[in-house]
């Protein structure tokens, strides 16, 4: 054996604390810039949503921007009965069934899984493309949802001999953890498992959820300001109109009456066409 004095082994601690910190920052870095991109698509996605006269259309016209909020493969929006499908996604009667699964067991406003088919066991005919789910609750009174899948990636995880060594069984049924007898390459295929999703990404969805409700609460003030315009515009409609209709009687009245006078006492002196013209008037 080769024996390290104390001074080389202090080296390699200080040399493997500073890969270990330059590392943490790259990735630190990495994340940053990732997460600015996001709120810089974010703020644009929220900016052409409110000034959209059709939601729908907002949101999955161009089809990138949605998927780029969080960097989903396939998306799904479901206002109630209507399904609106984006890019790489499973059938709409398959997403109907899982909206209907997640009404029953998804309490939150925002749910995600790296791995679908584990808790929904019919998502294994879609795993594809749909292994990995972001659920996004828009309401809670209606069935307003939005739904980001990523596929399945299969990944092979290198282990320093198989995990499932250490572990034996004791006759009475309890389980012993023993060392490894080898630490010989072992490697093990992982399935069903999709990218993980990131924090940053889950707040670019309840960012965007914020923003939904913000804007429909401002789109029902504005609604609320024409309709009380509206009403104030009919009651004054209302007034004129009851005023002319007043200074109208009157005088039509006189007419009807003198039309009545002219045809009780002067018939006689009129011809046909001239008691027409009277009757014309009356009526």
């Amino acid at each position: 054996p080769k024996h390290l004095p104390y001074e080389v082994r202090k080296i390699c601690e200080f040399l493997g604390q500073i890969v270990s910190l330059e590392l943490a920052h790259k990735v630190s870095h990495s994340e940053w810039d990732y997460g600015i991109k996001l709120k810089s698509l974010q703020s644009e996605f929220i900016e052409s949503i409110s000034q959209a006269d059709n939601f729908i259309d907002a949101l999955i016209k161009p089809e990138i921007r949605l998927l780029g909020l969080v960097s989903a493969t396939g998306a799904a929006v479901c206002l109630d009965q209507e399904i609106t499908l984006v890019g790489e996604t499973p059938e709409v009667e398959q997403v109907r069934s899982l909206i209907e699964w997640a009404d029953t067991k998804v309490s939150d406003n925002l749910f995600s899984t790296d791995s679908l088919p584990k808790l929904y066991p019919e998502a294994l005919a879609f795993k594809d493309t749909a292994s990995g789910l972001l659920l996004l609750r828009i309401s809670k009174v209606r069935r307003y949802y939005i739904l980001w899948f990523r596929p399945e990636v299969i990944q092979t995880v290198n282990w320093a001999g198989n995990p499932q060594e250490s572990i034996n069984i004791a006759a009475d049924g309890s389980v012993i953890l023993c060392p490894r007898t080898s630490f010989v390459l072992w490697q093990e295929t992982v399935r069903l498992i999709s990218l993980t999703w990131q924090e940053c990404e889950l707040e670019s969805a309840l960012a965007l959820r914020n923003a939904i409700v913000g804007i429909v609460l401002s789109k029902a003030e504005e609604l609320a300001k024409i309709n009380l315009e509206l009403e104030r515009s009919n009651r004054e409609l209302a007034s004129f109109a009851f005023a002319a209709s007043h200074d109208l009687k009157e005088p039509l009245r006189g007419i009807y009456n003198y039309s009545t006078i002219l045809l009780e006492d002067y018939a006689q002196v009129l011809d046909d066409e001239g008691v027409d013209c009277l009757q014309t008037v009356q009526s």
